[in-house]
């Protein structure tokens, strides 16, 4: 469940009708590793 829980994030972030640029998701998946995400999982996207 947790990497889905990444995933979803990424997938919202950059399927929305306000697109954020992948490596602009994952750097704000990034920063949030250890606080929301499980840094392990946030490190499998890379």
């Amino acid at each position: 469940m947790r990497i889905i829980a990444v995933a979803n994030v990424l997938d919202a972030l950059t399927s929305n009708a306000e697109v954020w640029p992948k490596t602009e998701a994952l750097g704000t998946i990034n920063n949030d590793a250890g606080k929301h995400y499980d840094p392990t999982m946030q490190a499998i996207l890379h």
